[in-house]
């Protein structure tokens, strides 16, 4: 089976997407698995040639094409020789807040599209302004992009293909402890939930994630204890409020997920 590796990308509304611009890929450096996420990812290829792998079915791509990895399309991008192409992975609340769900739509996989091109090189030239307004036109070229998108990309395929049972029961499991990482599960919680073997659960999470269930777990128990401090909340009542019932415990895990003790996060110590 091939390696894949699940990606979280939290915390994205108020800016809503992740850019990168011009990654350069050749054939010494294309050896990542393949990556999933729940969000929408555009792909704007900037300058030579390559392929990309979605779910498994090859696209040739070049200079000027478009690609879109709809949610939880398993994806990577290779290369005989070299390509650069850049990168909008959209905030999935934000596109649910702007009505168009893209977990519920299904958008064609490669084509050409001048105005997409020329939203990525708006956003190319935004982001090295210092405009007081960027975050507004962050979300208003992030709109056009979705709309430019539902307007004229949906594919003809409404429904994706039927998921493999292990592929689903490791996005449930994901779904199961971003909704209850502040209540106390096991590993058997999760399997009985799923209706799956727990071990066959933990190997098929590992394989389709690069993670562990625990790892996992205490990765979003931490991005949210996180986010809870740098609100304000007392440090001990957003570990307790994150599923973490021992201080220490929630100390250690919380600097190896963050690089930080949670005290770094209290506001006042930000100032």
């Amino acid at each position: 089976m091939a390696r894949t590796r699940f990606e979280q990308y939290l915390n994205l509304n108020e800016v809503p997407f992740r850019f990168c611009w011009r990654i350069h890929r050749t054939p010494a450096n294309a050896e990542n698995p393949a990556n999933w996420h729940d969000n929408l990812e555009v792909q704007y290829y900037n300058e030579g040639e390559g392929y990309v792998l979605l779910d498994g079915q090859r696209h040739e791509v070049k200079a000027g094409d478009i690609v879109v990895a709809n949610s939880n399309s398993r994806h990577f991008t290779g290369t005989s020789s070299e390509v650069y192409f850049s990168v909008v992975i959209l905030d999935t609340k934000f596109c649910k807040d702007v009505e168009i769900d893209h977990t519920k739509l299904v958008f064609n996989s490669v084509f050409r599209d001048e105005k997409i091109a020329e939203i990525f090189n708006q956003i190319k030239e935004e982001s090295e302004s210092s405009d007081p307004c960027k975050t507004a036109v962050y979300r208003m070229l992030a709109l056009k992009l979705l709309i430019e998108l539902r307007r004229n990309h949906l594919s003809a395929e409404r429904t994706r293909h039927t998921e493999k049972a292990s592929f689903k029961a490791v996005k449930d499991a994901l779904s199961f402890i971003q909704e209850h990482y502040a209540e106390h599960f096991t590993l058997d919680d999760i399997a009985s939930a799923l209706f799956i073997d727990k071990y066959n659960l933990a190997r098929k999470f590992k394989e389709q994630t690069g993670n562990t269930i625990i790892n996992y777990t205490n990765e979003i128990r931490c991005n949210n204890a996180k986010r809870l401090i740098l609100e304000g909340v007392p440090v001990h009542e957003a570990a307790e409020a994150c599923g973490f019932n021992n201080m220490s415990f929630f100390t250690k895990t919380f600097k190896k997920h963050t690089g930080n003790t949670p005290s770094a996060y209290k506001p006042s110590h930000r100032r």
